[in-house]
């Protein structure tokens, strides 16, 4: 976040699920209550608890049933603009960090479909392996995963089981500041994490 001068910093999160008002307020407060445990923890630089924030985007009218794509769309919309007006000190014409990592916050969105909505709202906070899950979107359809972020060929064949879907299931407790702080914008790393849906990842 120095990197990039950024103020602010955190996912935001589509809700793509709205036959259950209860659950998605359930989803919401697990979500926020375990940022809170996690940044009360001894250590965390109280200035990351300051930038965090997470976004929540309900829009029944035109987010109900989406696919993947349609709130990618949506977010690559929302990321220009954001870039500029929630980070004012960043300078405005640096998309990227000074060893070429993009913010998390504007590479990445977090997809709360039927299934993962009812698997994290009812989710046993004190246990991470109940914590249902999510999907994470990128939101670039096609990165170049030729090369690594050295930029350097990647000569590993990949088959076509592993084919890159853009999107992949994480546990719901990777809503969160380690996560947000481990993955970034190379391929190299977005591969580290990747696994083919219906895999689930977990860190």
């Amino acid at each position: 976040m120095r990197h990039f001068r950024h103020d602010k910093r955190g996912w935001v999160i589509y809700r793509t699920a709205y036959g259950d008002d209860e659950a998605w307020e359930r989803f919401k407060q697990n979500v926020i209550e375990r940022s809170r445990r996690r940044l009360a923890k001894p250590g965390v630089p109280p200035e990351l608890a300051d930038a965090l924030e997470w976004t929540f985007v309900s829009d029944r009218a035109t987010l109900e049933g989406a696919s993947v794509d349609q709130p990618r769309h949506r977010f690559r919309d929302w990321a220009i603009r954001a870039r500029k007006t929630e980070q004012p000190r960043a300078p405005a014409d640096v998309d990227r960090d000074w060893n070429g990592e993009r913010s998390p916050r504007y590479s990445f969105f977090i997809q709360v479909d039927e299934e993962g909505l009812h698997t994290a709202a009812y989710a046993d906070l004190s246990d991470p392996f109940d914590s249902g899950w999510v999907n994470l979107v990128r939101a670039d359809e096609d990165i170049d995963s030729s090369r690594n972020s050295a930029g350097l060929i990647d000569e590993t064949e990949h088959g076509e089981e592993d084919e890159d879907e853009g999107w992949m299931m994480i546990a719901a407790y990777m809503i969160g500041p380690d996560f947000y702080d481990a993955i970034d914008q190379w391929p190299d790393t977005w591969y580290a994490f990747y696994t083919p849906p219906p895999g689930l990842v977990v860190y």
